[in-house]
């Protein structure tokens, strides 16, 4: 109740162009420039963007459970997230990550607000 809405939070769109703008400098470091310093902000920006993307995957995982009435089934799917974090960190980043495109909850928040 302290945050409002959370499994509506949505953040800006500009985490996306600054993971494109660090994998580019990247790969321009691997292949063409070979600078160390650029390396490690590349790969820096890319772990600060992705932890943007990892909760935006949280926020619409939350707006799933939601919906969902059973406890059962929300035990089961944050128990698994627990014990596989590491694989299943990959799909909540995806996931947040095509949010920004695929808007997931678009069509939910809509039809609740009207």
């Amino acid at each position: 109740r302290y945050f409002g809405n959370v499994p509506a939070r949505r953040f800006p769109f500009w985490p996306v162009w600054a993971t494109i703008a660090c994998g580019a400098a990247y790969f321009a470091e691997v292949y063409a420039i070979h600078n160390v310093y650029m390396k490690f902000a590349a790969l820096n920006g890319l772990l600060c963007c992705a932890g943007f993307f990892f909760l935006q995957g949280c926020f619409v995982i939350s707006f799933w459970m939601q919906r969902k009435r059973s406890p059962i089934i929300k035990l089961l799917v944050y128990g698994i997230i627990i014990l596989f974090l590491q694989v299943v960190g990959f799909v909540i980043i995806a996931l947040g990550f095509s949010d920004h495109w695929v808007d997931y909850r678009k069509r939910a928040l809509n039809h609740n607000e009207t």
